[in-house]
């Protein structure tokens, strides 16, 4: 294969992983900024989720929570994350975090996963970007 084609797969790679880490820090950045309510709630039951692409058909939970927001209306929410074995029991308390105004958002914090999902762009970036300035470095001299 020529060195400017590798080069070339090399840059592309590297700016799509430049992209997603932007992307990433811009909605981590976004949800540290804005104003969140903390709510405790209830699980009221799990809403079963079959893997259909699998051959093994895994079935996983998800929590369904009922709370009383800051405006006195009690709502239900289902959690975005399912899991096996569920993660809460029906009748355990959890807490949840939704943006002011926007009950109907709310689910269970999820920092750690925001700030991983930074961490492995960030990472794939450091890579890939010395990597392609080297394809071009051998390609060029």
């Amino acid at each position: 294969m020529p060195g400017w084609l590798v080069a070339t797969v090399l840059t592309v790679f590297a700016l799509v992983a430049t992209a997603l880490f932007i992307m990433q820090v811009r909605t981590m950045w976004r949800h540290a900024r804005q104003t969140k309510v903390k709510v405790e709630a209830e699980v009221i039951a799990l809403v079963e989720r079959e893997d259909s692409e699998d051959l093994t058909a895994l079935t996983t939970y998800a929590p369904v929570y009922r709370f009383t927001a800051r405006d006195g209306q009690s709502y239900e929410v289902v959690d975005h994350v399912s899991s096996r074995p569920a993660r809460y029991q029906t009748g355990q308390k959890a807490s949840l975090v939704y943006p002011e105004g926007r009950p109907d958002e709310a689910q269970p914090p999820r920092q750690a996963v925001r700030l991983l999902g930074v961490i492995l762009t960030g990472i794939l970036m450091i890579i890939f970007i010395p990597v392609a300035l080297f394809g071009w470095a051998m390609v060029l001299l």
